[in-house]
Order: C-alpha cells, then sequence, then structure tokens
C-alpha cells in the first residue's frame, strides 16, 4: 500500500522482464504512480508512450483518457 514500494516492484519488473506482456499495464500502472505523486509530465510521457506503441491493448484507451486523446 506504499508508493515507494509499488514504484520497487514497477520498476523491478520492467527491468527483469522486458517483454512481459504485461508491460503496458505495468507502464500505465506506474503513469498513475507519478500522478499520485504530482508529477502529471512524467505521467503523460508514459500515456504517451503506452498510446503511441501499445495500439494493441486494452489499456491504452484508458491511457488516451488520461491525455485526452481519442480512443483507438
Amino acid at each position: 500500500d506504499l508508493l515507494d514500494s509499488a514504484y520497487y516492484y514497477y520498476n523491478n519488473s520492467l527491468k527483469n522482464k522486458p517483454n512481459s506482456p504485461n508491460k503496458p499495464k505495468i507502464l500505465y500502472a506506474m503513469g498513475n504512480y507519478y500522478l499520485m505523486l504530482g508529477d502529471s509530465a512524467r505521467a503523460d510521457s508514459l500515456f504517451n508512450y503506452i498510446y503511441e506503441n501499445y495500439k494493441y491493448d486494452k489499456i491504452v484507451n484508458e491511457a488516451a483518457k488520461k491525455i485526452g486523446k481519442p480512443p483507438i
């Protein structure tokens, strides 16, 4: 339930399994983590990355909502 531990596990997962099928969801969770910290620039960067690179994943439309882009 602690933000720091969430960041640790998200980041660890991305490092250890960079080609995981869950990568877009992990990136989305990290974007929300940054939003909770008040770092909207970093969060928007992750949401844009998802939007541009993971169009096949359902999470893309959640990312689109966060950055005000049309759903795919």
